[in-house]
């Protein structure tokens, strides 16, 4: 797998997309002052015009969907199938 580095800049859906064609996208994001959370990513759609991602999330155990903006702020790492 191959990494970017910490960010805090935005995370955007044309990122994710582009390493989502080589395979599964992990993405890796500052939850709360003392927790990160990790969520692998499959997919990347527009809802009413808005950029969501699919994903599979640990904690829930489910398939889950959520805006690509809602990560924007947070410190995240990416890592994708090389």
């Amino acid at each position: 797998m191959d990494f970017t580095d910490w960010r805090r800049e935005s995370l955007t859906e044309s990122l994710i997309d582009s390493h989502l064609r080589n395979g599964l996208v992990v993405l890796i994001y500052k939850s709360s002052v003392l927790n990160s959370h990790t969520i692998v990513i499959y997919g990347v759609s527009h809802a009413n015009g808005v950029a969501q991602i699919s994903f599979m999330d640990p904690w829930y155990g489910s398939y889950r969907w959520a805006n690509v903006a809602s990560f924007n702020g947070k410190p995240w790492l990416l890592a994708w199938e090389a």
